[in-house]
């Protein structure tokens, strides 16, 4: 047997240089193998080229001593043209942009229910805290949030189906506990703890202490938190913003509006076809038993 040592001293012609390159190969090979044998290793591996696989690089929200302020996390630059800035409605990409102000949430009014507190120079008011002071919108930004003015023949259809969209959910969401006549006593609000309040009480028609349709919207996004020291929850209604979009807890709002003025119209305010069938079924109501009437209203 001829091992490779035997034959490169046994070959005569084979030059010093070749020489050295057999040797090269041959310690490479011995390396090369000792890095089989399937051993693990904290250290970094050997990056001959790295082609920038490592990059220095800031992660959210922690410093920098490069910045001024010290915050790795920077404002826009000024000029910076937000997405959906300008109209285009085309789909692009898989991505339908005329739904493009849904990813913006630009304006307060529609995404927040609220409006910041300006003074008379047009600046935010500033609370004790620091932070800019807010009041909820008083009516629902219906003409930005059907892309339809009032004045225009197209604004009719496009609240009906609004308002059916609102009826839809709070038909999931809402008649369970508020009862489909938004007076608190659902299947679940009659079972409760304590008794839910009725949106036919005063405070909750507009200009009441919680009349603003602001406050509607922001309940239902953020949900009625819990008061006390010891409660086993922190809100004693929850968030529906998972459930609902801002666009869908817009029209909510508007659907118990609707509850409120159907309890306080006349039957004559009632079109004529759906105010005859109405008739219709109060008079085939049976009658209860009179009696004579004590107190508020009781019979007995």
């Amino acid at each position: 047997m001829t091992f490779p040592m035997d034959y490169l001293r046994a070959t005569p012609t084979l030059s010093r240089f070749g020489r050295s390159v057999g040797w090269f190969v041959l310690v490479l090979g011995v390396v090369a193998l000792g890095g089989c044998r399937g051993e693990r290793s904290d250290n970094r591996p050997r990056q001959f080229f790295p082609d920038l696989d490592d990059q220095p690089k800031y992660k959210a929200q922690s410093g920098s001593t490069f910045f001024a302020d010290g915050r790795s996390m920077r404002e826009p630059v000024a000029g910076t043209v937000p997405f959906g800035a300008k109209p285009f409605t085309d789909e692009f990409g898989g991505v339908d942009f005329a739904e493009r102000e849904g990813y913006l949430k630009a304006d307060e009014h529609v995404f927040t229910g609220k409006e910041t507190v300006l003074d008379a120079e047009g600046k935010p008011v500033m609370d004790a805290a620091g932070a800019e002071r807010s009041m909820y919108v008083e009516r629902t930004p219906i003409e930005e949030l059907l892309g339809v003015k009032r004045a225009d023949a197209a604004f009719g259809a496009a609240y009906s189906d609004f308002m059916a969209l609102g009826e839809k959910k709070f038909n999931i969401y809402c008649v369970v506990c508020h009862g489909a006549l938004g007076d608190g006593k659902g299947t679940v609000g009659t079972r409760w703890s304590y008794p839910l309040p009725t949106w036919h009480a005063e405070q909750y028609y507009r200009g009441g202490e919680k009349g603003a349709d602001g406050f509607f919207f922001f309940t239902i996004r953020h949900g009625v938190p819990n008061v006390g020291e010891s409660v086993p929850y922190p809100l004693k209604m929850p968030s529906y913003a998972t459930k609902v979009s801002e666009r869908e807890s817009w029209a909510i709002v508007e659907y118990v509006r609707a509850l409120q003025k159907q309890q306080g119209s006349p039957l004559q305010s009632v079109p004529e076809r759906e105010r005859i069938e109405l008739e219709k079924r109060r008079s085939a109501t049976p009658r209860a038993s009179t009696g004579s009437v004590s107190g508020k209203g009781g019979v007995s």
